[in-house]
């Protein structure tokens, strides 16, 4: 997102290696600076976003739910992939009781992007 132009980019990731290496990988793409990487235990209270993307398989999503629905600013986007097809419709369920809708789902080999607004 930094690289093409995004003046406010957060990851956050639960293993420390890949906290390593994605801050390794601003680096290599010169944006070490707009570009901030925190391992999970260290997110807290890292304020809201006009976009939330997570890439983690369904169980782990229902875990964390809540917490990304906080992380989406009014007006907002979330982007969620890791999901099967036939778990689209749980997930947008959930969605839609903390405020979200206008749901987008694309698929691949059975694979979900499932992309949603939020409203409230």
């Amino acid at each position: 997102a930094a690289v093409k132009g995004a003046e406010e980019v957060v990851g956050v990731d639960v293993d420390p290696v890949s906290v390593s290496a994605a801050r390794r990988n601003t680096e290599l793409n010169h944006v070490q600076r707009s570009v901030n990487i925190l391992e999970s235990k260290d997110a807290k209270d890292i304020g809201t976003f006009d976009l939330v993307v997570a890439n983690i398989h369904m169980g782990v999503l229902l875990e964390i739910q809540d917490i990304l629905a906080d992380a989406v600013a009014p007006g907002g986007h979330l982007a969620l992939s890791g999901l099967l097809k036939e778990q689209a419709g749980r997930m947008q369920d959930e969605l839609l009781e903390r405020g979200f809708g206008n749901f987008e789902v694309s698929e691949d080999n059975g694979w979900i992007l499932l992309a949603a607004d939020k409203f409230s």
